[in-house]
């Protein structure tokens, strides 16, 4: 569900890469790919694991809030970092770039989209809808799992 959402901005992934970075369109196309894979399997295995405080996974979706500043934005740059580096095509300058200020533009992307209004108050409600609970975080962390095809 996540990486479905994220994968909506794929193309206009692909042409900030192009224009921002000078990739040509298949480099560009396939980093982009990398990209949206990377964050979606980020994101769902930090809402699986239930060590991650969801309040910090929202603010990173919330564009209220500075991405630089989230505690989670440095692994999900590390993360998205090393899945580029397997790419022969993109040297290590340009993959510091946009795993940096790249990652903090796609992130403004995803904000500006479906996901750019989530808040803990919207996650909740969302595990009660699918779940039929009004339980609080732990209720919420024990079925999240399922949401995104974990359990």
């Amino acid at each position: 569900m996540i990486q479905d959402l994220i994968k909506e901005h794929a193309g206009e992934i692909t042409n900030l890469l192009g224009s921002k970075y000078g990739l040509d369109s298949k480099t560009a196309s396939s980093a982009s790919s990398t990209i949206t894979d990377t964050v979606g399997s980020f994101v769902t295995d930090q809402l699986s694991s239930g060590k991650l405080d969801l309040s910090t996974l929202a603010d990173l979706f919330n564009k209220n809030t500075p991405n630089q500043g989230n505690s989670i934005f440095s692994q999900l740059s590390s993360t998205v970092s090393s899945a580029l580096s397997a790419n022969p095509n993109l040297s290590k300058d340009i993959i510091s770039k946009i795993s940096s200020g790249g990652l903090d533009d796609i992130l403004g992307m995803l904000q500006g989209g479906k996901l750019g209004n989530i808040d803990i108050g919207t996650i909740t409600q969302l595990a009660s809808a699918l779940t039929g609970k009004s339980g609080g975080i732990g209720d919420l962390l024990g079925n999240l799992g399922g949401l995104f095809g974990k359990k």
